[in-house]
């Protein structure tokens, strides 16, 4: 059997009599297989035939791709979306827990330079150990404000995801 006595095509009704009134031949054959195999007078004419169709198919199958190509790419669209939103809760949900952490921590560095200083007054311990509390009371400061700054943001970050803006607002491009 020839390459161009086979036709390739999905099952659609009765392939016998498609191909007749489609194709114009005599006889066809017909497997199990979506395959219809051309026999007869007019088999080169029925190939050609066959191409004809194939393109006139593909023409009326290509909008119907492209759309679901476009429904594809909306859905992949959504989909991105609803994952910004939910990282940008659950980042919120982290730097919550992180933030109050830090504020515990802050507030037991500040209770240690106050009794560093009372242990200062009362000749118990140098200047220096004072100044490295107090340090370590502004670093504790200073991740706190930090932890803040990137709630601040996640929470930009959310509202953007959720599909707000700040037209009108008077806020900086």
């Amino acid at each position: 059997m020839h390459e161009r006595d086979r036709v390739d095509r999905r099952p659609l009704g009765n392939r016998e009599e498609r191909a007749r009134d489609l194709l114009g031949v005599d006889v066809v054959e017909a497997s199990d297989e979506p395959r219809l195999r051309i026999v007869g007078a007019n088999a080169v004419d029925a190939s050609e035939k066959v191409a004809q169709y194939q393109v006139k198919l593909s023409d009326e199958v290509a909008p119907e791709i492209e759309q679901k190509a476009a429904a594809s790419k909306y859905v992949g669209v959504a989909l991105r979306a609803f994952e910004d939103v939910e990282d940008a809760l659950a980042n919120d949900y982290y730097l919550r827990k992180r933030e109050g952490a830090l504020a515990d921590a802050v507030s037991s560095s500040a209770d240690s330079v106050k009794f560093g200083r009372q242990q200062l007054e009362q000749g118990q311990i140098d200047m220096f150990t004072v100044l490295r509390l107090t340090g370590e009371n502004l670093a504790a400061k200073v991740q706190l404000t930090q932890i803040r700054a990137s709630r601040l943001r996640e929470r930009v970050n959310l509202y953007l995801a959720l599909g707000g803006d700040f037209e009108g607002t008077g806020a900086p491009k």
